[in-house]
Parts: structure tokens; sequence; C-alpha cells
């Protein structure tokens, strides 16, 4: 098996949505939560989509109106070391409605599952899936909850390209599997 994948429970909060032009710890510019369930037309403005077609497909694929989930927020950027090149990235989702979000157990099966849908179709990429609960304030539905943000790392490549392949094949997974999740009980966050 090449591929990892894990989940861990963070305690930090946050409160959504959250404002723009805040930096990052890591330098890189915050540019603020977008509903693109609801606003998929905003898909086009969201600057962290635009340099990556696959997470723009991943992104895409969560919104959809027949999926139960939504975007929180997302990246993706490439790390050089002495080792190699690798692509990193993330996607934060939510359930689209109060009922789902406000239990963190509500997370755990697509969690669970998606570990069985890598194993199933014996996964080989050499990625690793890691996937962190954390507790989350929804302010304009007054709901507090929690989202899961599931970041995506490749091994060390000897090319940028080949880092992006991997990335490709990876969040092309991971934009099938959450496709697949229908819409649940509650009413809508935003």
């Amino acid at each position: 098996m090449s591929y990892h994948n894990d989940l861990t429970v963070s305690h930090d909060a946050k409160a959504i949505p959250y404002r723009a032009g805040v930096l990052r710890k890591d330098g890189e510019r915050n540019f603020g939560f977008v509903d693109l369930k609801a606003n998929p037309e905003a898909m086009l403005e969201v600057a962290e989509l635009k340099s990556d077609e696959a997470l723009q497909h991943l992104v895409e694929a969560i919104n959809a109106p027949e999926t139960g989930l939504m975007t929180i927020g997302c990246s993706s950027g490439f790390v050089t070391e002495a080792s190699g090149c690798r692509k990193t990235g993330y996607v934060e989702i939510s359930f689209a409605t109060d009922q789902m979000v406000e239990d963190a157990q509500n997370y755990f099966p697509l969690f669970y599952h998606f570990s069985r849908a890598l194993s199933d179709a014996h996964f080989d990429a050499h990625v690793h899936f890691s996937w962190d609960l954390m507790p989350a304030r929804f302010v304009e539905s007054e709901v507090d909850g929690f989202t899961i943000a599931i970041n995506v790392n490749t091994g060390f490549c000897e090319t940028p390209q080949d880092a992006v392949n991997i990335w490709d094949v990876a969040t092309q997974f991971l934009a099938t599997f959450l496709n697949s999740v229908p819409p649940m009980d509650g009413e809508p966050l935003f």
C-alpha cells in the first residue's frame, strides 16, 4: 500500500463565514469563505482555483446540487526540497445542513467509507490523505457544529509534473467519492 489515510480531531474552532484578506502563518493570503453551494458561478472568482484544474474539479464535485456537502475553503501548492517536489493542498468541507453539522459523529462514516473505497479500489498512488475534524460556528445560521479538512499530500517526486499527476489522480478519486454523498436531513446552513 503506497497511500496513507488518517483522521485527527482538532480543538481549534473557527467562525464561518470568515473574512478575507488575513495573512496565514505560511505568508499566503486568505481569500475568505464563499458559499459555492448556493452560488456556483462564484467559483470563477475563487483565487485558489484559478491555477489548479484538479482542485477546481474537486470543489465542483463537492458543491454539486445532488450532494449533501459544501466546501468551506481550499488551497494547493508545491513544496520543493532536496528530496524532490511534492504537491500539497486541502479542501475543507461540511455537511450542507444544520442537523448534520451539529454532531461530529456524522463525519466518521465519511472517513470510514473513503478508507474502504481506497482499499477496495487497490488505490496505489503515493499520497497521504489526512482528515482533520474541527469545531466551527456557522454564524449566519447560529449553529455550532463541525467541519473536516481533507489534506492531500503527494509523495516527493523527481519533477513537478510527476507530483501533479499524482495530485490529479488523488483529487479525482476524492471528488468521485464526495460527489456520491447524498443530501441529508435538516435546514440549509446558508
